[in-house]
């Protein structure tokens, strides 16, 4: 049977909650290099690598303002939160692990007129970087 095809509800979720309308999803895995990692004159990099293959995730979404009440609030601040992501080039579809958030923005898009025919929108992006 094929894998299925990534949706919405199985490209990014947090603490269980499948977060909506993902605009632009980048994954990477980052080494975290120590404060002895240096380059010399010659351009030599010498390299103290405490922690290899960290998840990281940057998220964009475009949303209605109820829609970004879940993003939010499933993004809590300075909390660590259960991530399952949508994870190319580890062998499996998906990876789950813990991260915190950083870099949380909100831009209004478009806000609803004095007449109410159109809806607020909104640009969210944040980083989720693994513990």
């Amino acid at each position: 049977m094929p894998e299925p095809t990534p949706t919405v509800s199985n490209i990014l979720s947090v603490n269980g909650t499948a977060l909506p309308k993902i605009r632009e999803y980048h994954f990477t895995l980052e080494d975290i290099d120590g404060d002895n990692s240096t380059r010399t004159e010659a351009g030599v990099m010498h390299r103290e690598v405490i922690r290899e293959n960290v998840y990281h995730a940057s998220v964009v979404h475009i949303c209605t303002e109820t829609e970004m009440e879940t993003i939010c609030g499933a993004l809590k601040a300075d909390a660590i939160v259960e991530v399952e992501a949508l994870c190319p080039g580890k062998g499996n579809p998906t990876a789950i692990f813990n991260a915190y958030v950083s870099k949380l923005e909100a831009q209004l898009v478009l806000y609803e007129n004095q007449a109410g025919n159109t809806e607020s929108w909104w640009q969210i992006s944040y980083q989720l970087i693994e513990v």
